[in-house]
């Protein structure tokens, strides 16, 4: 299953890229839940921009650690802003930066993490998202 994930401006994003963290608000728990090893997640930004594509590892409540982070990474670590508006850590592995601009025609809502619809998401020219994964990770 893919999913795609709005990382707005992407400032908090690349803050914490080299962690491979991603911080979500705690009102997609439920679409979290249903994530496992097969799920990618397809990074989207301001602009309908995909930035790039992960697998799902993981993910962590800053809240269930509130004295000693083990399994989450502490605000000095990723820098980003509002912090404590983003609670649940996504862990990912094997990210996928896309070199070539590829655009979402359709609009797909701020702040929000949605399943992939194939027959319901149109993407900017030719390509497929499954088509560019499947020749990425062999999925």
């Amino acid at each position: 299953m893919l999913y795609i994930i709005r990382i707005g401006d992407g400032v908090n994003f690349n803050s914490s890229k080299h962690l491979n963290i991603w911080g979500i608000s705690a009102r997609y728990i439920r679409t979290v839940n249903e994530f496992n090893e097969e799920t990618i997640l397809v990074f989207l930004k301001n602009g309908n921009i995909i930035l790039g594509f992960a697998k799902f590892e993981s993910y962590y409540d800053i809240k269930d650690e509130p004295l000693i982070p083990i399994n989450t990474e502490p605000i000095q670590n990723v820098n980003w802003i509002n912090f404590n508006e983003y609670p649940l850590q996504i862990k990912y592995k094997d990210f996928i930066e896309l070199q070539k601009e590829i655009k979402f025609i359709d609009r797909i809502p701020q702040n929000s993490i949605i399943s992939f619809n194939r027959h319901r998401h149109v993407i900017y020219g030719n390509y497929d998202l499954y088509t560019i994964i499947s020749i990425k990770y062999d999925y």
